[in-house]
Parts: structure tokens; C-alpha cells; sequence
């Protein structure tokens, strides 16, 4: 199996625990995912959790600002210290794992920052 079918069930995978962990804390939004090769390449993927946009939010959108924001900082998303570029917002509640040039990022939009964390965290626990 080449690393882009393994990538793929790894990231529906960690999309199925965000899922899972969203129903737990009865929170809906949007759940991404992505493989990033620093400088190279993003490949992502995302599952509505039951609500896509909500009172003039975009949930997809917010999702898709805190995978960008991890991309760039290599660091969880709204982590503080480092300057925000434009299309960066410092939301909380995206989260990273590194394994040397290749980076794992989740993040959630739909509940608090500290529970879209959570959630991210729970689907990156199998990286």
C-alpha cells in the first residue's frame, strides 16, 4: 500500500473519532483533517457533524482557517505569540502532531474553543 491510500485511512479514520467525540459532547460543526508536507503539499478531507453554517457562520470556512493557521505556525491552533497573517483569525481548537517533515492537523468548529480541542486532540490520539 503507497503512503496515499495509507494517509487516506488514516485520515478517515481520525475523522470517524472526531465524529464520535463530537456526538459525545453534543456539539455540532464541522470536522477537518489533513496531511501536511511542510511546504509541499495539503491534503484534506471534512465531515459536517450535523451543521455546516449557523447564524452567520460558516463553520467550514472557520474549520478550514484553523488547519491553515497550523500549516503556517506548526503549532495548535489560537496558540499565542506568534504574529497572525491575513486569513488567519487565532481560533482555537485545531490540533497538530509532527513526524518529521510530515504534520497530522485536526480542527472542529462548532463548540466552545477548549471542546473544539478536544476534539481535534481525540482524533489525532492515533497518529
Amino acid at each position: 500500500m503507497n503512503n496515499k491510500n495509507v494517509h487516506d485511512d488514516l485520515l478517515a479514520k481520525i475523522l470517524d473519532r472526531m465524529v464520535e467525540k463530537a456526538a459525545e459532547l453534543k456539539i455540532r460543526g464541522v470536522a477537518v483533517v489533513g496531511v501536511y508536507k511542510k511546504e509541499q503539499s495539503l491534503i484534506s478531507r471534512a465531515q459536517v457533524c450535523g451543521l455546516a453554517f449557523n447564524e452567520g457562520y460558516n463553520m467550514i470556512g472557520i474549520a478550514y482557517a484553523k488547519l491553515a493557521e497550523m500549516c503556517h505556525k506548526l503549532s495548535d491552533s489560537g496558540s499565542h505569540g506568534q504574529p497572525i497573517l491575513h486569513g488567519e483569525y487565532g481560533y482555537v481548537g485545531g490540533s497538530i502532531k509532527q513526524a518529521g517533515q510530515i504534520c497530522f492537523v485536526a480542527a472542529f468548529r462548532g463548540g466552545s474553543g477548549p471542546d473544539d480541542l478536544a476534539v481535534s486532540r481525540y482524533g489525532l490520539e492515533i497518529v
